[in-house]
């Protein structure tokens, strides 16, 4: 056990780390280098740019001067603008970049029929300033006394009676402008067929209704019976499948003539998704086509099925309908692209693991089905049809030993078997001969396949850090706001009145002792549940039954007082929730057990045993108390809220080869010898079955051999005379699956693993999100009725009980202490209390530095900018909270 543990476990990942960590570095040196090139390609453009700019401005000096010249010529008052004052703050009003400008007034400039411009400015209140006092004293009328319209037009009015009917409009239309490019030659930007069709593409339920017949389809390839192609419910889905071929068909259709085929930039054809439909969509159309002009039902049959297994490609599709899964199926992609040259070097060492195998070993791994014969030439049998001599296949020995299989392949034995070319095995003939696998395995198993998946590691991490280049804020502070923003204080359901009894019990089962009290009850529990055996005494077990009686009542004392403590609002929290339906089975079980003991028939529906098991869960509270258990927790919970996409590209993975397995080795017989792998239990018959072998195939679990079974000496399920299998069909099925799911897809969950695990372990002098609870459970002892705000003068003691990074520590001085609050900058409100979520979120931009330098209000309005662009759905309460605008 020490052995398989070690082994597997241990020294495969230190060699895994250790190539993420070197590649790691690696990365790190290319892109200080890349940015230092960029720095020094900057500055010489700055350097052109400037004299650029200089030159410039010499040649504009002759024609500055000539216009000044005019002006100076011209009289003032044929100037238009010369009676015009000004309307525009100074440059001392002037607001920085991202900050509004909050001066309630707007330029009208009107121009007559003269020619003449004429100058108003609206303000809050109403009034008119800078026009002229024929305007001031009769608004109504004009210069000529005429009365003038100033009434609101008939279309605004209509436009703002319904502008829930216009919102509603563009809530359904994207609005993306058409391409200002002919389609096809013959569909201008005008042309209403074009624009009907651009109208189409651009409704926002369009997409939605593509993905639903995805969907559909889908689920069609799934039910489909692959051995029966005449099956009622086969005829059933060619008709939908018609339908379906035809909404795609109309998809690529609209869209072609919308975006335009190939010629000009934002076509069609452009994108490599849009190829991946059109080729999906021919391939359908082909397939229906050739399905009805097949009218004898053999002719073409090969190029039908061909086709059909095509359609699998289908759920493609929705990949890029949802942006967040074509992102995580873009890194994986770029990945791939990005261990190319570890691949090269992979292929060229196997190639020379094959050349040497093939001169060792060539004709060597003949043998006789009666062991006594030696020699091709004895092993001729006289009653029987025989083959001259058995050779195993192994021509793909390599690539299944890669996998670590090795132990459970029989390649190895052959080779410390084998003695000449021709000649029959003798046990341990060569037992040097094994060096070849144990190379083998140490070269690619320990090297190239770690460098492999720490490559793949690698550039998924930075990929998906690219997504967020133009971000002012890096990974560690936008995840601190968002905890800020998420936040809540913790209800710790203190009694109002603290002269009740309820106000006692509610301090000795909020108290730290008594929380240490259960745990150790709990761990003991969990030992005197540990020491049972079978074969035990009766008195041994009455103890234990007794120690295990204590116990539970012990643990049902503590729901009586928190209970009691915490009355209506005990079950709102979840541990509590939790604790009692343990303390209510484990209570049954007591009853259950003292019931079987006690009474003369021992024979009882429901074993007392099993319900121990909820005893044993009281053990997952422990994971709250540890710092180190619960950095692991957060880091599980980060990573799983990252992998939803990734499963999804492996359950489409999967889909997508199960169909096909389907098409392709669906209606192979069914054996019943031990040694066949395509038998009742493992199949391509259906659906599930198929999910089945690929899941199987997918742990490494005998896969070679399932192909083997697959090759082109597999029978038919319906005639035994015919062959159903397909040796290329089987070796490019298996091993590309093999391949993308082993070596890539399950890999991106050690990546999203390790990127969290690494984030969260970093220098703990930095603030993180899983340092934030702290936060959280300190504030819930100044504020035990989650009021969500503390008097100003508690601040200094609620940051000296937290430890750095989160507040100052005991041992901070005071002065430094008050010089950090006073940095920290939170808003009073206007009964002197803080409120919970300005002061967590001042904590932590000041602890990491957010927007902290240069003008205040010019920060807080780029902050605010920043957590809008990324957290679009934020509300302005929210945002209020965090920065007031008081402060701005």
């Amino acid at each position: 056990m020490f052995l398989t543990t070690l082994h597997p476990d241990t020294l495969l990942n230190v060699f895994l780390a250790i190539a993420v960590d070197n590649l790691a570095n690696a990365q790190a040196v290319t892109q200080d280098e890349k940015e230092e090139q960029l720095r020094l390609e900057a500055m010489r453009r700055k350097r052109l740019e400037k004299r650029r700019d200089g030159w410039a401005k010499a040649r504009q000096i002759p024609v500055l001067m000539a216009i000044k010249n005019i002006n100076h010529n011209k009289n003032e008052n044929d100037n238009p603008f010369h009676n015009m004052k000004p309307v525009f703050p100074s440059l001392d009003h002037v607001s920085p970049r991202g900050a509004r400008w909050n001066k309630k007034s707007a330029l009208r400039v009107k121009i007559s029929q003269d020619g003449n411009f004429s100058q108003s400015t609206s303000t809050s209140n109403g009034k008119m300033s800078n026009g002229d006092s024929k305007d001031r004293e009769n608004p109504d009328k004009d210069e000529e006394g005429e009365e003038t319209d100033n009434s609101v037009p008939r279309r605004t009015i209509l436009s703002l009676r319904d502008a829930g009917r216009i919102i509603r409009r563009r809530n359904i239309h994207r609005n993306v402008p058409i391409i200002r490019k002919s389609s096809m030659f013959i569909f201008g930007p005008d042309n209403p067929i074009r624009q009907g069709c651009h109208w189409v593409v651009n409704l926002r339920y369009f997409d939605d209704f593509i993905l639903a017949v995805i969907l559909l389809s889908s689920i069609l390839l799934a039910v489909e019976d692959p051995v029966r192609p005449d099956a009622p419910r086969n005829k059933v889905i060619r008709y939908f499948d018609y339908g379906i071929t035809g909404i795609f068909a109309f998809e690529v259709l609209v869209k072609m003539i919308d975006l335009g085929v190939i010629l000009h930039k934002g076509s069609y054809l452009r994108s490599g998704w849009n190829i991946i439909d059109a080729f999906v969509v021919g391939c359908n159309i082909a397939a229906l086509l050739l399905d009805i002009g097949n009218n004898d039902g053999n002719l073409q049959k090969d190029a039908i099925k061909s086709f059909r297994v095509l359609r699998v490609l289908r759920p493609l599709k929705a990949i890029n309908k949802s942006k967040k899964l074509k992102a995580v199926f873009e890194c994986m992609m770029y990945s791939l692209k990005n261990v190319r040259n570890i691949l090269l070097i992979t292929l060229l060492f196997y190639f020379i693991f094959a050349v040497v195998g093939v001169q060792l070993f060539k004709g060597k791994f003949w043998y006789c089905s009666d062991r006594s014969k030696m020699t091709k030439e004895t092993c001729q049998g006289e009653y029987f049809k025989y083959n001259v001599g058995i050779n195993s296949k192994i021509s793909l020995d390599n690539f299944e030993v890669s996998d670590r299989e090795w132990n459970k392949h029989k390649g190895m034995y052959h080779t410390v078997d084998a003695t000449a070319e021709d000649q029959g095995p003798i046990q341990d003939y060569q037992i040097q001969m094994s060096l070849y696998y144990v190379f083998f395995v140490v070269v690619f198993s320990f090297f190239f396949l770690n460098m492999f998946v720490a490559l793949i590691i690698v550039t998924f991490q930075e990929q998906g850090e690219k997504e967020m280049d133009g971000c002012e804020l890096d990974r560690n502070q936008r995840d601190c706001i968002q905890f800020a923003m998420t936040a809540k204080p913790r209800q710790r359901y203190m009694p109002e009145n603290k002269n009740t009894c309820f106000y006692k019990v509610w301090k000795v089962v909020d108290s730290k002792p008594f929380e240490i009290f259960i745990m150790t009850t709990i761990v003991l529990n969990a030992i005197v549940l540990m020491v049972s055996y079978y074969g035990a005494t009766t008195e041994y077990e009455r103890v234990l039954i007794n120690l295990n009686t204590a116990f539970t009542f012990v643990f049902l004392s503590e729901a009586i007082l928190k209970l009691i403590a915490f009355r209506q609002n005990y079950f709102r929290d979840f541990w509590n929730v939790f604790d009692f339906i343990i303390v209510i089975t484990t209570l049954v079980g007591v009853i259950l057990e003292f019931n079987s003991t006690s009474s003369a028939n021992d024979a009882l529906q429901i074993d007392p045993s099993f319900f121990r098991l909820f005893r044993a869960a009281r053990l997952v509270k422990l994971l709250r108390q540890g710092y180190t258990i619960r950095i692991l927790l957060w880091t599980f919970l980060q990573s799983f809220k990252a992998l939803p996409y990734v499963v999804i590209l492996i359950a489409m993975l999967f889909f997508v080869y199960a169909v096909i397995g389907m098409q392709l080795f669906g209606r192979i017989r069914l054996s019943d010898d031990w040694g066949k792998q395509i038998n009742h239990h493992n199949n391509f018959r259906n659906f599930f079955m198929a999910l089945q072998v690929l899941f199987r195939a997918s742990t490494g679990e005998n896969w070679h051999k399932i192909m083997l079974d697959c090759f082109d000496d597999a029978k038919c399920d319906s005639d035994p005379n015919k062959t159903c299998g397909s040796t290329v069909a089987s070796i490019v099925y298996f091993c590309t699956f093999y391949f993308f799911c082993t070596f890539l897809m399950l890999n991106l969950f050690v990546a999203v693993i390790m990127d969290n695990f690494e984030y969260l372990t970093r220098d703990e002098s930095i603030l993180g999100p899983h340092h934030l609870d702290e936060f959280v459970r300190v504030w819930s002892e100044y504020d035990p009725g989650a009021t969500g705000r503390i008097p100003h003068t508690e601040v200094y003691r609620l940051m000296c009980d937290m430890s750095p990074p989160v507040g100052f520590g005991r041992k901070c001085p005071k002065f430094i202490a008050y010089k950090r609050l006073i940095k920290m900058n939170m808003p009073i409100m206007g009964d002197n209390t803080v409120l919970f979520t300005s002061t967590l979120f001042a904590l932590i931009r000041t602890a990491l530095g957010i927007f902290s330098t240069g003008d205040p209000a010019y920060a807080d309005s780029e902050l605010r900018r920043t957590i809008k662009m990324l957290w679009p759905k934020t509300s302005k309460k929210i945002l209020e909270k965090m920065i007031p605008l008081q402060s701005g």
